[in-house]
């Protein structure tokens, strides 16, 4: 897993979390599979949650790369560290824990794991 990559993204996630205050999701959703890395039912409902919180820098369809924002569409990091990400931040993108519910998390997870090619 490159680091480098990973962690200006998590930044700036943090970063336009911390400008966005869009609480209204709702609906839970279970995490990609880590198994195939492909998202399961569910991963659309986090689009709004990721152009609200992401889309800023990584562009609507994750491949932006604005602030050194890692392109989420070649991303191989499994849900276990995505999921690590967003709760704890990395680098220069700060923690989405108190920004984002556990359900926002697994939606924004899902919705991530759908931008990839």
């Amino acid at each position: 897993m490159n680091y480098t990559t990973i962690l200006p993204i998590i930044v700036l996630l943090a970063i336009f979390a911390a400008c966005s205050n869009n609480n209204s999701l709702s609906d839970a959703t279970g995490p990609p599979s880590i198994k195939t890395g492909k998202a399961v039912a569910g991963a659309d409902k986090g689009k709004n949650l990721f152009e609200a919180k992401c889309a800023a820098c990584h562009g609507s369809d994750g491949t932006a790369g604005i602030a050194n924002a890692a392109n989420l569409q070649i991303s191989r990091s499994d849900s276990t560290a995505t999921i690590q990400t967003l709760l704890n931040g990395k680098g220069a993108m700060p923690s989405f824990k108190s920004q984002l519910t556990e359900e926002e998390i697994h939606k924004l997870t899902n919705y991530l794991f759908s931008l990839r090619k």
